[in-house]
């Protein structure tokens, strides 16, 4: 479809539609409107999914401008999301009381992630017809970076890179591996406060994925491990036996990324706080050494 979409741009050029009038700023305006505008369908795409399988969107940022709804809706902006180059769709926390509950949360964000890339390329083909039957200027640049956006934006959606993550990647990751899934619940439960049963089971998920690793080394179980780490601190758990075979897979990384150094204080306390003192002095010791 991006090959013959290409072909009929190459002969609408030819063909004289773009006028010399057409002036460069007018150009550089309709790219930036068609990228604001690609990014907002995507996000409504999402948006909608959430909505038609009966869960709450909390918030919908489009760049750095973003709504979220409580009972009067309120716009904010945030810069930090300029980062995500796009926008991003948080949904109301799941209730989380059993397996079922947990297949059902992974079925609705795996949905919610496809309505994305589809809703993307159904506005690529509305604005393809409008461009067939209205032939000017506008129409024609408007086709043109829709576009070359929405072929960058299916690039982007198999991309796993650091903390980017794109659509595809992210269904794939979600269906496949469950604790990914429990890592987003979590992650949407703190945010928003937790619900105790939620809570408690997936601290007790995320618990045991780490005992059934064979060493802690990955970003993904780092985040696990301070999630566990925060369920210890605030009661949700309350098995402390898996507490210095944590200390082992930890140390047996011989580096550990700085950014989730801050992990191994929340850990020593945690070991003090229920009195594995033995261990507590082998993780300072290694702390110390480390550092």
């Amino acid at each position: 479809m991006s090959a013959m979409l290409t072909i009929y741009l190459s002969e609408i050029l030819n063909t004289g539609a773009f006028s010399t009038s057409f002036r460069l700023l007018d150009m550089m305006l309709m790219s930036v409107v068609s990228f604001v505008v690609a990014v907002m369908i995507h996000e409504l795409g999402h948006a909608l999914a959430f909505v038609c399988q009966k869960v709450h969107v909390k918030a919908i940022f489009i760049l750095f401008i973003g709504i979220v709804f409580r009972k009067k809706p309120k716009i904010v902006f945030d810069m930090t999301m300029l980062l995500l180059l796009g926008g991003i769709v948080i949904p109301k926390a799941f209730v989380i009381h059993d397996q079922h509950d947990l297949n059902v949360a992974s079925k609705k964000l795996r949905m919610s992630l496809l309505a994305g890339p589809i809703t993307s390329n159904i506005w690529l083909l509305v604005i393809f017809v409008s461009a067939l039957v209205i032939k000017t200027p506008t129409m024609m640049y408007a086709l043109f970076w829709t576009l070359t956006y929405t072929m960058l934006f299916t690039r982007s959606f198999f991309v796993k890179q650091g903390l980017m993550i794109g659509d595809i990647q992210a269904y794939q990751f979600i269906k496949d591996h469950e604790d990914y899934l429990v890592l987003i619940l979590l992650q949407l439960s703190k945010q928003q406060g937790y619900d105790h049963q939620t809570a408690q089971f997936l601290y007790e998920k995320a618990l045991n994925h780490l005992n059934e690793v064979s060493r802690i080394q990955t970003r993904k179980d780092y985040l696990l491990l301070q999630f566990v780490c925060d369920g210890y601190r605030l009661g949700y758990l309350k098995k402390t036996d898996e507490l210095p075979l944590f200390i082992k897979k930890v140390s047996m990384k011989r580096k550990i990324p700085k950014q989730y150094m801050s992990i191994l204080p929340t850990l020593l306390y945690v070991l003090i706080m229920y009195e594995k003192m033995d261990t507590a002095t082998h993780l300072y010791q290694f702390m110390l050494h480390y550092n």
